[in-house]
């Protein structure tokens, strides 16, 4: 990508920004889930493993502060002191050359309940995550995107969420080496009727 087409990328990423009015929609107290789509994943993880969301590909947990939602996210190519757990700034999070959608949802809670969680995240942080290439629901010191994010809002015990188990074909059982896979899906959230969608918008960018 060159570098003309970076800056294109980037002033069409502040343009879009720039359209959210977060102190209208975002709340300090409240719990985020930032997803994105990238069309690289799309036909792989959206269509394939996600519940019936077909457009995201990537999941972290928002903490809205001081005007910025941060966003924790698993990455499998970034890696800050040493750990594939990394914070980003929303434009960070979307500043992905295939981008192509946004959501973001709203749990509802309080400042106990966002205490808690910045208490949970804070330990995750500690540790030196790795990124889960073997997709094992059993292993905590490597996660995957969703599960990161499925494990913390357990521990969290607002709601429960629960993996799904889909019948391996032969990618997966020579990723696994299970007959079974069990995952969270990206859109592990979303028969949640709790939940609220806050903002949603495909990013279609002339080129």
């Amino acid at each position: 990508m060159s570098q003309n087409s970076k800056l294109n990328l980037l002033d069409f990423i502040d343009n879009s920004l720039s359209s959210i009015n977060f102190s209208s929609k975002l709340i300090e107290d409240n719990i985020y889930l930032v997803c994105r789509g990238t069309t690289n994943k799309q036909n792989f993880i959206a269509e394939n493993f996600n519940i019936s969301n077909r457009e995201i590909t990537h999941i972290g947990i928002g903490l809205y502060e001081k005007d910025s939602l941060n966003i924790y996210n698993i990455s499998i190519d970034k890696k800050i002191n040493n750990s594939s757990l990394i914070i980003e700034t929303l434009k960070d999070f979307i500043s992905i050359n295939d981008i192509f959608h946004i959501e973001i949802w709203e749990i509802n809670a309080n400042k106990e309940n966002k205490i808690k969680l910045k208490s949970i995240l804070n330990r995750y942080i500690e540790k030196e995550i790795g990124f889960d290439h073997n997709f094992d629901l059993n292993d905590n010191e490597n996660l995957y995107c969703s599960e990161f994010v499925a494990k913390i809002l357990n521990e969290l015990n607002i709601f429960k969420y629960h993996s799904v188990k889909k019948k391996s074909n032969r990618i997966l059982k020579k990723l696994t080496e299970k007959e079974e896979f069990e995952y969270f899906p990206v859109d592990f959230f979303i028969q949640n009727s709790n939940l609220t969608q806050v903002y949603r918008n495909n990013l279609t960018k002339n080129n």
